[in-house]
């Protein structure tokens, strides 16, 4: 029997894109991994637990409301995508995350009660919260007033604080990972470290990219390595979102999001509404710095900050307003790159589009100067582990459905690459001359390896190349 469930709950869509607000439909997701319940109000059993029905789905998984048999109580349980599941590093990534969240107690942190590796799919058991998602209260309500932005943000800052001293990294701090508990709206922050379990084991075939950049962090966007200060980005993007009813970085497609983020300021809060003080901007446009020298070194300084003005904002009379931030430094001018552009320039978001064919397969080829479909095919017997890889060029660049059309129509998928030093092994094959060959019939250039874009000479001298997609790739 198929329960079709309210989407009421908080924990629905938390591992799902901020903007989508779709109910679930639990007709089109398998539940074969159920075992058979003997009651009627039942979907079926996992171990101990009664499922009642499924209240989200996500790259990641499932996401279950459940009945505890044997301490009597509801729990919401996570359930590995069974792609995922059968992967061994993903499942062990998956239950090492969950393990090191579990040592996470603190008030705003959804707490974790038991991991089973004993199933196939194997699942995370955790509190269930009644209530919504922060995204769902933004989508509905828009703008927020003053004190619920002080209050909300304040407790994601201590939940991270929390985290952050038993040294996790939440990785994907976002509004649809923020749970509000009915009636009093207390922050419960979920999903923490999972977001990492399965980055160097996703495979994107359909061409998607998957996920949401529009609170990821710029070292993040760009590959990097991050630590604390890359989630307190995130907490500023979702105080701008509070502040203003839409997200600081918004684009057309992830690509440009990423973009955005990584190069762009984003239009001044109180453009976009006036009532936000100017004390509040300066904390969101510090938390917004590129570099994470530039932002608050921890979360507690932050949320004793945000707690300090929330105090100063219930009480005015009685609480002072803390002492105004220091004027960050002036922005570095748009005619000179910054580091982390020119990274971008060079790798973009440390991906690329690629398409990848069994061996023996078809090599597409052309010049940059030369759009589609004017490129000639030919066969070509080099490829590591049984795969073709095969560059996409395109002057104005390759959106990622055309990219994934031009894969399927010569039989290929699109895949992606997670591996930092997979990463950079493929930077160093474009340097590399002795992996690109030349056609006998045309004497066009040919590289058996990355989707990208040549820049034009006037942004980057020494040419360059910039990746395609807007999410890191796995190389299988």
């Amino acid at each position: 029997m198929n329960h079709t469930p309210t989407n009421s709950e908080s924990h629905s869509n938390s591992d799902s894109n901020p903007e989508d607000t779709l109910e679930i439909d639990a007709s089109q997701i398998s539940l074969s991994f159920l075992e058979p319940c003997d009651k009627s109000d039942r979907i079926g059993k996992l171990g101990v637990y009664e499922i009642i029905e499924v209240i989200g789905q996500g790259g990641m998984g499932i996401v279950l409301r459940a009945y505890d048999t044997k301490l009597r109580r509801t729990v919401a349980v996570k359930v590995l995508a069974p792609e995922l599941a059968a992967n061994p590093m993903a499942v062990k990534r998956f239950l090492s995350e969950a393990q090191k969240a579990a040592a996470v107690v603190h008030d705003h942190v959804v707490t974790i009660h038991a991991v089973d590796d004993t199933h196939r799919p194997p699942f995370l058991v955790m509190e269930f919260i009644e209530g919504q998602t922060l995204q769902q209260k933004i989508d509905r309500e828009g703008a927020l007033q003053l004190k619920p932005i002080l209050r909300i943000g304040t407790q994601i800052a201590e939940g991270l604080a929390a985290a952050h001293r038993r040294g996790l990294i939440h990785r994907d701090v976002k509004p649809a990972n923020i749970l509000l508990e009915n009636g009093v709206e207390r922050v419960k922050i979920t999903d923490f470290g999972l977001a990492r379990a399965t980055d160097d084991v996703k495979v994107t075939q359909s061409g998607c990219v998957t996920g949401t950049p529009l609170y990821m962090s710029p070292e993040q966007a760009c590959g990097e390595s991050i630590d604390r200060r890359s989630d307190l980005f995130s907490l500023g993007a979702i105080l701008y979102a509070m502040c203003t009813g839409r997200p600081a970085f918004r684009a057309d497609n992830h690509l440009a999001v990423m973009r955005r983020v990584c190069e762009d300021t984003p239009r001044p809060i109180r453009e976009l509404n006036p009532d936000v003080p100017d004390w509040l901007v300066s904390i969101i446009d510090r938390l917004l710095e590129k570099e994470p020298d530039r932002r608050f070194p921890n979360a507690d300084e932050l949320a004793d900050l945000l707690g300090r003005h929330l105090a100063h904002v219930q009480t005015p009379g009685e609480v002072l307003l803390p002492v105004p931030l220091p004027t960050s430094a002036a922005k570095v001018s748009e005619s000179s790159p910054t580091p982390r552009l020119r990274k971008w320039v060079l790798r973009s978001l440390a991906a690329a589009v690629v398409v990848a064919l069994l061996a023996g397969g078809i090599i597409w080829q052309f010049r940059s100067k030369v759009p589609y479909p004017g490129a000639v095919q030919w066969s070509k017997s080099k490829g590591g582990n049984g795969h073709w890889y095969v560059v996409l060029v395109e002057p104005r660049g390759i959106l990622l459905d055309r990219a994934n059309h031009i894969a399927q129509k010569i039989g290929g998928h699109l895949v992606t690459i997670t591996s930092p030093e997979e990463d950079d092994f493929v930077i160093r094959l474009l340097n590399d001359a002795q992996y690109w060959s030349s056609s006998p019939d045309t004497g066009l250039m040919v590289g058996p390896w990355i989707g990208a874009l040549q820049l034009d000479d006037s942004r980057e001298p020494d040419g360059g190349w910039r990746w395609i997609t807007g999410e890191r790739f796995l190389y299988s």
